[in-house]
């Protein structure tokens, strides 16, 4: 890694937490975007080795990640969708425009090859429509060579063998808009070809780590339940959070090193891929 990307990863690392904070989100919206900053941290690494001046990002699904990309990538036209306009606050203080789209209908409100990076993340395992018809969505308003990054979680993971997807997704809220958990979770292979068939060329495809590490576990819903408020400095909290702990770490440990030994069963995938070919109508 250059230098020149080092610094925007500690700058990135030194602003994040302080967008986050400034959000004033809910205890479990925090550990989640807590978690996924070490998938931020990546993202931007990659990013970086695409970005231009005056690049034209799309965002798909906005995050405290999304509040530090304009400090970072000052000179970049930076624009975000969402299903709310729970965001558009928070964004605008930033510098970055929202619109609100429910991407379910498989269109996007832009022309033809109007963005040089499309950064997709976490967000087709949530959508009811048709994967191939939004990637080729993507396909139309990105930039030919233009990058599409794009990452979901892997229907094969260990995690999911051991913890099979349930059935019936899990259904929130965004602001008044109806948000479903993970529709449908795909495999590496999925993605390929899905990329392929809308006219991607693929310049990485792997399984990430980024999500297998203890930092994520400790601080899981599931987990945190049983570990107790770590601002709660009773005797029995303190207690019951060791014990758990210790409990925990060697099923822990070894899951994380059987994610190491066998890619596969890693919880992230993750892509970066170039528009390649013509498949667009304005």
């Amino acid at each position: 890694m250059s230098d020149f990307a080092s610094d925007k990863i500690r700058h990135f690392k030194r602003i994040y937490n302080s967008r986050l904070k400034s959000l004033k989100l809910s205890k479990k919206e925090t550990d989640y975007f807590k978690r996924n900053k070490y998938r931020f941290i990546y993202i931007l690494e990659k990013l970086n080795n695409f970005y231009h001046p005056a690049s034209k990002i799309l965002d798909i699904g906005p995050t405290p990640f999304t509040l530090c990309l304009k400090e970072i990538f000052a000179d970049s036209d930076i624009i975000a969708i969402d299903i709310s306009q729970i965001w558009k606050e928070a964004l605008k203080s930033e510098g970055i425009c929202l619109e609100v789209v429910d991407l379910s209908h498989g269109t996007l409100p832009f022309p033809a090859q109007s963005f040089d990076i499309i950064i997709f993340t976490e967000v087709i395992e949530h959508l009811d429509v048709s994967a191939i018809r939004i990637i080729q969505e993507l396909r139309r308003v990105l930039k030919d060579n233009g990058i599409l990054i794009l990452s979901t979680f892997n229907a094969r993971s260990l995690k999911n063998i051991i913890m099979p997807v349930r059935r019936s997704p899990v259904i929130f809220y965004s602001g008044n808009a109806k948000v479903y958990g993970h529709i449908k979770e795909y495999t590496l292979k999925e993605i390929t070809e899905i990329l392929k068939a809308s006219h991607f060329k693929i310049l990485e495809g792997r399984y990430a780590r980024y999500f297998d590490n203890l930092s994520f576990y400790y601080t899981s819903s599931r987990l945190s339940r049983y570990l107790g408020n770590p601002k709660d400095r009773e005797c029995f909290f303190l207690a019951r959070r060791a014990i758990i702990r210790i409990i925990t770490f060697p099923f822990i440990l070894g899951y994380l090193i059987l994610t190491i030994l066998i890619p596969s069963f890693r919880m992230g995938i993750f892509f970066i891929a170039e528009a390649s070919g013509v498949l667009y109508e304005d």
